[in-house]
């Protein structure tokens, strides 16, 4: 009989995977900058520029009272399930009321924050607007002339850095109806937030069920606006990156 020799070779299949907790050095090219913002570059292009830094604060004062606003309503949801003796509220603490009051303070002071970071874009300031008409400011320290100023200081900044040209040199009419029906539909919503959050920050011997009953009248007139949000927002898509909509 004849003897067969086999090799067997082993194949690390670890061997290409990275240990957890190492990160792969990218080997991806750097983007190239756009040629569009270039050293000579228009005075729209420069003021898109000086947005983004003040976009970059209002999305962060953004995100902490988005997080605050979320733990209030967290927190109140944690007490509901621990009072009917639900199983989901043995995942968390027992439920302390006092924390309650805690976190709505950092929530109003949140909101405050936000209100006196400066604003990027029209929505913003709409957004400011509607915070500080549904009295959002009431229950903190910040005097209502602070929010007052803030917000003329932003209309001011907001006319004197435009980032696009007016639509008579240039900007095609449909495209800047377009614009403005957008414009319009963002400040409706905006108010709409800005009261679903003053219904959050009310004491709790107000009216919560008038309230609630205002949130579900305005978030069914909210649905057909929200779509036309998106519709238009696809359509003005694919823009110059330069000519930020206001």
């Amino acid at each position: 009989m004849r003897n067969h020799t086999e090799t067997a070779q082993i194949i690390q299949l670890s061997a290409s995977r990275p240990k957890f907790g190492k990160r792969i050095a990218s080997r991806s090219r750097p983007v190239a900058a756009n040629p569009q913002c270039g050293e000579n570059v228009s005075t729209t292009c420069k003021n898109h520029r000086l947005r983004q830094q003040r976009h970059v604060n209002w999305r962060k004062a953004d995100s902490i009272r988005e997080y605050w606003r979320a733990s209030l309503k967290m927190n109140g949801a944690i007490s509901r399930v621990q009072r009917h003796n639900m199983p989901e509220g043995d995942l968390h603490p027992q439920y302390d009321p006092q924390e309650h009051w805690t976190i709505l303070a950092k929530y109003r002071a949140a909101i405050m924050q936000q209100l006196l970071t400066p604003a990027s874009t029209v929505a913003e300031v709409t957004w400011k607007r509607a915070a500080f008409k549904a009295g959002q400011h009431r229950h903190t320290d910040v005097k209502p002339e602070r929010i007052e100023r803030a917000i003329d200081d932003d209309v001011e900044y907001l006319r004197t850095h435009p980032t696009r040209r007016s639509g008579k040199q240039g900007m095609d009419p449909k495209k800047l109806a377009q614009l403005k029906k957008l414009t319009a539909i963002s400040g409706k919503l905006a108010k709409l937030d800005a009261k679903r959050e003053a219904a959050l920050t009310l004491p709790p011997a107000s009216n919560h069920q008038q309230n609630a009953a205002d949130l579900r009248q305005d978030r069914q007139q909210d649905k057909p606006q929200h779509r036309e949000v998106v519709a238009a927002r696809r359509q003005s898509a694919g823009g110059d990156p330069c000519d930020d909509a206001l």
